[in-house]
């Protein structure tokens, strides 16, 4: 079992450990739910009255029976204080856990709060018509909305939790790391070999002429992926809501070659060296824009190419597929583009972007493959 296998198996455990405790709480009779909420209430109490919390407690207990008698008077508060507690808390638990599991399978943007909000209000409905056939319970709207709540609070602190977490990494890929380092330091050798040069070359220098990478080196793009992403989406602009995927390539546990897999059908990153996912954000699309730099180790771009449109998977979306694949290179990048014929986008003009883009550096440059 891979490791996102077990975070599923884990996730789907505890989520059915929720719905059961929930649900089988509604199935218990009046008077047993009664008795256990009463147990509950006198353990609290007891903490709640103890030194270390008196000063507060007492107040805090005063200031709710006042406003509660006001709108409940023939009940007993504490026990229904404790009542809409627990239905609030075990559903936030609901909402927490039901996120994680679509976060699991690849849910984004809108898709990662209505799925799993979808899915507590199921729940909320069911547990309160099987209140209907209790003895001694009845169902009640204002205990919906309470669960509601509930599951909102739990879908909102993970979805904050995990988009904070993601910030910080891609934060961290970018900041001078990477490619970014190489860069400035290829840069501060230039200068120094220029003013070393100049030094000792004297007027001899201006006769000697460098040789030019677009006619002898090879065709190289400069910027990173997401850079030249970005210029391609400038060429050929698209109608979502889109952003980049962070992947870690230099993550080799099972979740990070199945991340890199999942992105860029390759089995891992041994032969890339940079890598960049452009991919809607909000609503149900399907479109996928996937850059790669390849390593410098001898090995061939249109391997690599091919290699990617081999493992891609067209119908890695839980409820779209794309049907317009297409997987272009020149020099050391790759660029494979998938999207749903039926979008009003095809994956050709993506391609003409990425030639464009490619000709602005290499003037009358065309692509080398198109596959």
């Amino acid at each position: 079992m891979t490791g996102r296998g077990r975070k599923l198996f884990l996730c789907s455990l505890l989520l059915c450990t929720n719905i059961a405790f929930i649900w089988g709480n509604s199935m218990l009779s009046s008077a047993v739910s009664s008795q256990i909420s009463q147990t509950v209430m006198e353990i609290a109490e007891k903490i709640l009255r103890s030194p270390l919390f008196e000063k507060v407690s007492v107040h805090l207990i005063d200031f709710l029976n006042g406003l509660l008698n006001t709108t409940i008077p023939n009940e007993n508060v504490g026990e229904h204080l404790l009542r809409k507690m627990a239905h609030f808390t075990e559903f936030c638990w609901l909402g927490l856990t039901l996120t994680w599991f679509f976060l699991i399978l690849e849910q984004k943007g809108i898709h990662s709060f209505a799925m799993p909000l979808l899915g507590g209000m199921t729940v909320a409905c069911i547990d309160e018509t099987i209140q209907l056939y209790s003895p001694g319970r009845s169902a009640s709207l204002v205990d919906v909305w309470i669960d509601v709540c509930g599951v909102i609070l739990g879908i909102m602190i993970l979805l904050i939790g995990h988009y904070m977490i993601t910030f910080r990494k891609r934060r961290k890929k970018s900041n001078f790391g990477g490619n970014n380092m190489k860069k400035l330091i290829s840069m501060l050798l230039a200068l120094v070999m220029v003013f070393g040069l100049t030094a000792c070359g004297g007027a001899a220098a201006d006769h000697t002429e460098a040789p030019t990478q677009a006619l002898t080196g090879p065709r190289l793009l400069e910027g990173t992926m997401e850079e030249l992403v970005n210029q391609v989406i400038e060429k050929n602009p698209v109608e979502f809501m889109g952003g980049f995927i962070p992947v870690d390539l230099a993550d080799t546990s099972e979740d990070g070659l199945w991340a890199i897999q999942y992105n860029t059908g390759l089995e891992n990153a041994d032969q890339i060296q940079d890598m960049a996912v452009y991919e809607p954000m909000m609503g149900s699309i399907a479109f996928s824009l996937v850059m790669v730099r390849v390593q410098d180790t001898g090995v061939e771009t249109r391997d690599v190419a091919e290699a990617m449109k081999a493992g891609i998977d067209t119908r890695k979306w839980i409820c779209v597929e794309a049907d317009d694949l297409l997987v272009a290179g020149f020099g050391d990048v790759v660029m494979l583009i998938m999207l749903a014929s039926d979008s009003g986008m095809t994956a050709q003009s993506f391609v003409d972007a990425f030639q464009s883009v490619c000709a602005a550096q290499y003037e009358g440059a065309e692509l080398d493959f198109v596959i």
